[in-house]
């Protein structure tokens, strides 16, 4: 139970709970009392509710990634060293054979 060395850093910060039974949660971590987490969870509409889950039943208590800001556009990926494949035909149309060159231009030349 590493994770939970970690718990005063989360008190009051949106949290990802993850359960041994594979299923989970998110919410506010409110904190720890007796062998309870608890977790402040949106419902629906404009009500909240606190509930508790048993120290035992979780496996993990992640805290939210940081947001990109508005505007902010994510890293492009760095392209491949190659060309892109060729598109495939028309269905109805000749497929190409694996043996065929000329599908792989690029290795045949």
């Amino acid at each position: 139970m590493s994770w939970q060395s970690g718990w005063n850093a989360l008190l009051r910060q949106p949290v990802g709970v993850s359960f041994v039974n594979g299923t989970g949660t998110s919410g506010i971590f409110c904190g720890v009392q007796g062998n309870e987490l608890f977790i402040l969870e949106y419902l629906y509409q404009d009500q909240f509710a606190t509930k508790h889950y048993p120290i035992s039943s979780i496996r993990r208590l992640l805290p939210f990634p940081d947001c990109i800001p508005l505007g902010v556009q994510p890293p492009v990926p760095t392209p491949l060293p190659w060309p892109p494949l060729p598109p495939f035909p028309p269905i109805g149309q000749p497929q190409p054979r694996y043996e065929d060159a000329s599908f792989f231009p690029y290795y045949y030349g």
